[in-house]
C-alpha cells in the first residue's frame, strides 16, 4: 500500500508511483474525494490517474475506487451526482484535448492513430465519457460516499479488503 498526496504541486509523486514500470501489481486504488468541493480540477487528476491505470492494466483489472469523504456536510453532493459531475467534466477533457490535437497542424489527426490510443481514455475517445467505459480496458470504477469524520467509511475498508 502506498499513500500519496493529493495536493496539485505534489500530485508528481503519485503519478510518478503510478508509471513506474518497476512498481508491483497495482491491485487497487482509493482516489478520495471531497464531497463539497469543487469537480473541475479534482476532474482533471482524476483524468489523468485513469489514464495511467488503463495503461497498466492487462489480464487482471485494477480495481478504483472514488471514495467520496465528507458526505456529512451541508454542503456535500451525493456520490451518485459526484460521479455524474466527474464524468461530464472528463468529457469536456477528451474533447478539450482531442481539439488540441487536431488543431496542432500535425496531418492526419482527426481519427486516433494506433500510436496515440493510450493516450485516449476509455474506449476509442470519442463521445460522452461514463465510467463504466473504463472496464473495457481493464479497470473496474466504484464511487461510494462517506465520513471519515463521522466512522462512516466501513464499505471503504470492505472494498479494500476485496482487493487483498
Amino acid at each position: 500500500m502506498v499513500d500519496t498526496p493529493g495536493h496539485a504541486k505534489l500530485r508528481h509523486i503519485a503519478m510518478g508511483e503510478l508509471n513506474k514500470p518497476t512498481t508491483s501489481k497495482v491491485k487497487g486504488l482509493i482516489f478520495v474525494v471531497d464531497s463539497a468541493d469543487e469537480m473541475a480540477k479534482v476532474a482533471e487528476y482524476l483524468h489523468d490517474v485513469l489514464l495511467a491505470l488503463q495503461k497498466r492494466a492487462g489480464k487482471e483489472k485494477i480495481r478504483l475506487l472514488i471514495a467520496c469523504n465528507k458526505n456529512d456536510l451541508f454542503t456535500a453532493l451525493p456520490a451518485t451526482r459526484i460521479k455524474a459531475m466527474l464524468e461530464k467534466e472528463i468529457t469536456r477533457i477528451r474533447e478539450s484535448r482531442a481539439k488540441g490535437l487536431r488543431d496542432s497542424g500535425v496531418s492526419g489527426v482527426d481519427a486516433v492513430d494506433v500510436d496515440d490510443e493510450n493516450e485516449w481514455l476509455g474506449e476509442g475517445g470519442d463521445g460522452e465519457f461514463k465510467m463504466e467505459m473504463m472496464e473495457e480496458v481493464g479497470v473496474d470504477v466504484t464511487v461510494k460516499g462517506g465520513s471519515v469524520d463521522k466512522g462512516d467509511c466501513a464499505h471503504w475498508r470492505q472494498w479494500l479488503g476485496s482487493c487483498l
